[in-house]
């Protein structure tokens, strides 16, 4: 089990990581095409194409950091009233009944869209926009093994069971 907690939590760290460095890129890339765009009126619409899919890329990949830092939405009409042992408990049964299922599917439904983006090498919609859609799908289905991988390292650890009153 400590083997599996270790890389959920490095798992966790290169995803952190990883989104740190798409926002980079987003932020530098969109002041790029505005700079370009504005002050000397040239349009690229590859580096368009680049603030797009990093953007795609950062939303889904934040969250199943998210779920870790328990930083993800959740209504918190009941959890304020209970204890920490009472709050873990809900915790893994709402991982167990509906995280883990939703992703699951998620990822089971995913997969063939993804392949058959591989299959032809999906690019951008634009004409003369930037190749490697395909690459900003398999987003998707890496973020649903984050997330269940994450989902479970929560459900079995209880360090990771955030409390009524969750700390930063």
């Amino acid at each position: 089990m400590s083997v599996f907690l270790q890389l959920a939590q490095r798992l966790h760290q290169w995803n952190g990581a990883f989104c740190v460095m798409l926002l980079g890129i987003v932020f530098c890339a969109q002041i790029l095409v505005v700079v370009l765009r504005y002050l000397f009126n040239i349009g690229f619409i590859e580096l368009q194409d680049l603030v797009t899919y990093c953007f795609a890329m950062l939303c889904i990949l934040a969250v199943p950091n998210a779920l870790r830092t328990n930083d993800h939405v959740r209504v918190d009409i009941f959890r304020a009233h209970q204890s920490p042992a009472r709050a873990r408990r809900v915790d893994q049964l709402a991982i167990g009944f509906f995280l883990l299922p939703v992703f699951v599917l998620a990822l089971w439904f995913a997969l063939p869209l993804v392949s058959y983006s591989w299959s032809i090498f999906e690019g951008s919609r634009e004409t003369g926009g930037l190749p490697g859609f395909f690459i900003v799908l398999t987003a998707l289905p890496v973020a649903c093994v984050l997330i269940l991988v994450q989902g479970l390292a929560i459900a079995v650890d209880k360090d990771l069971i955030h409390g009524p009153n969750p700390q930063p």
